[in-house]
């Protein structure tokens, strides 16, 4: 990958674990990620990612 994240996290209530790291993704970290409530592990180390983790 490069860019940013091209999915609507809203879709995927279900997901536990997301590993996304040394990609060099960029850019806000989706607001759409809170709809994750199923989600307890997330890797996303080695990207430019910037503002809060919602």
């Amino acid at each position: 990958f490069h860019g940013h994240l091209p999915i609507d996290f809203s879709l995927l209530p279900q997901l536990e674990n997301l590993s996304i790291g040394k990609n060099n993704l960029e850019r806000l970290i989706p607001q759409t990620l809170s709809h994750c409530q199923g989600l307890q592990i997330l890797s996303a180390q080695d990207n430019q990612f910037y503002g809060s983790i919602p």
